[in-house]
């Protein structure tokens, strides 16, 4: 894919833009969902933040990374943000937390395997930097702060751990 510049040469022809959405939009919903813990508000999140690509085509470009990884990092820091923000916290309706046993039922056995062993597989400092960011929601300058290093450094420990998580095809899973 081209990216979010690319544009159908013809009359008629399907933007890539709308048919990526299209393709990815459960997934972008499930990622702002599992961060917000509120349908509406997930629902709203994905919006906003394909609304505001779609008016900044250039901030994609093919050379950093798939469009899908783009869209689910957008949508992720977008929830990340809403939810930091003041009138964020007084929207959450759920607490974030999570109650013992709950999800329990709802996890494939098989695939929780997976996901246990790709993450065992991480070197420790990829395997931290992930945690943090994606099952506690701190932020890159969060995580830089509470292990003393840059948040440089975290970024690319997160790049690096879902590079490989991506090769062992559990990072949908674990996200």
């Amino acid at each position: 894919m081209a990216g979010l510049n690319a544009r159908g040469s013809e009359p008629g022809a399907e933007d890539p833009f709308a048919k990526a959405c299209a393709a990815h939009a459960a997934e972008l919903y499930s990622v702002a969902r599992h961060v917000l813990h509120d349908r509406e508000w997930a629902e709203d999140c994905v919006l906003e933040t394909l609304l505001r690509l779609r008016r900044s085509p250039a901030a994609h470009r093919d050379e950093r990374g798939s469009l899908r990884a783009f869209l689910i990092a957008a949508v992720r820091n977008d929830a990340l943000d809403q939810l930091r923000a003041p009138s964020g916290r007084s929207r959450q309706t759920v607490p974030n937390f999570e109650l013992p046993g709950a999800d329990v039922r709802l996890i494939d056995p098989v695939e929780a395997e997976r996901v246990r062993d790709a993450l065992a597989a991480l070197p420790a400092e990829q395997r931290d930097a992930l945690l943090r960011a994606y099952y506690k929601n701190r932020s890159l300058q969060q995580i830089a702060d509470e292990r003393e290093t840059s948040a440089q450094a975290v970024s690319a420990a997160l790049q690096a751990a879902l590079e490989r998580l991506d090769a062992a095809s559990v990072r949908a899973v674990v996200l």
